[in-house]
């Protein structure tokens, strides 16, 4: 009998498991904290559902202290593996319309904040994805950004 309960249990935690809406995630460091507008940061990921819609968030790492805007403004280009392309801005943003801080200040003293970018996307082939992220700035290196990162969640949207 208690066989049973455990093996009913673990199989109703493999269910809820791979039922979450999470899909991919990555981050990267930048160097310094100084993101130079001509060295983008690009994330590429195996996509292998072209029927699910996601939204595509994007999280950043900021040292307050230095960068003092209310946003950070950034340029995103997505590419399938056929060649297809699609590019727009966006921002971040850091502080509210009050100046109070938008996301969460980790234990190395960066706000970290995120904001979904592209709700109810799709990427529409199989295979190799590439986000390709630049910052929008007019500055040439642009200091207090340490942290740049991507997540891919499973959209609320319903789609037949």
């Amino acid at each position: 009998m208690k066989r049973t309960a455990y093996l009913i249990m673990l199989l109703g935690c493999m269910v809820l498991a791979s039922c979450g809406g999470f899909y991919y995630s990555d981050e990267t460091t930048i160097a310094g904290g100084v993101w130079n507008s001509f060295e983008p940061r690009r994330f590429d990921f195996e996509w292998k559902k072209p029927e699910l819609c996601v939204d595509l968030g994007l999280k950043v790492a900021v040292d307050t202290s230095v960068y003092h805007e209310p946003n950070l403004p950034v340029i995103v280009k997505i590419s399938g593996p056929e060649g297809e392309s699609r590019q727009f801005r966006t921002q971040i943003n850091i502080l509210d319309r009050e100046g109070k801080l938008m996301g969460e200040v980790n234990e190395e003293g960066m706000a970290v904040c995120d904001e979904t970018v592209r709700p109810h996307m799709f990427f529409n082939t199989k295979g190799t994805q590439q986000i390709e992220i630049t910052q929008g700035t007019s500055k040439y290196n642009l200091c207090g950004i340490h942290k740049i990162g991507i997540e891919l969640k499973k959209s609320k949207l319903k789609y037949k």
